[in-house]
């Protein structure tokens, strides 16, 4: 009968630890490179886009879109949806969505 022979987790994880140290040896200098081309660019607003809107303007949006809902008839969380894609249209594509979000929760809770 033929025997498989399994490596000993030593031997093996000798020749694992030999084969990351050649790695980093050969390739450390791209590690830098391989990080900064995966990771996301900057967000940079596009020419002529509005500036983002401050906490105050925020707020005051955020009233007037509950009370949009409301003459509506969507009162409390039901209306979050709504008022947040009417913020988030308003306030364009500078704006921090979870900000908003955020920002209607409280409102609408309180």
């Amino acid at each position: 009968a033929e025997e498989s022979r399994e490596p000993s987790a030593s031997a093996s994880m000798s020749r694992r630890v030999a084969y990351f140290r050649a790695c980093y040896r050969t390739s450390r200098t791209h590690v830098g490179a391989l990080i900064h081309a995966t990771s996301p660019p900057p967000r940079i607003p596009p020419p002529g886009a509005p500036a983002a809107m401050n906490d105050d303007e925020l707020t005051a949006c955020i009233a007037d879109e509950i009370a949009v809902a409301a003459a509506d008839g969507a009162t409390g969380m039901k209306a979050m949806g709504r008022v947040v894609s009417a913020v988030r249209a308003k306030a364009g594509s500078t704006a921090d969505g979870a900000k908003i979000a955020a920002m209607v929760k409280a409102a609408l809770s309180a």
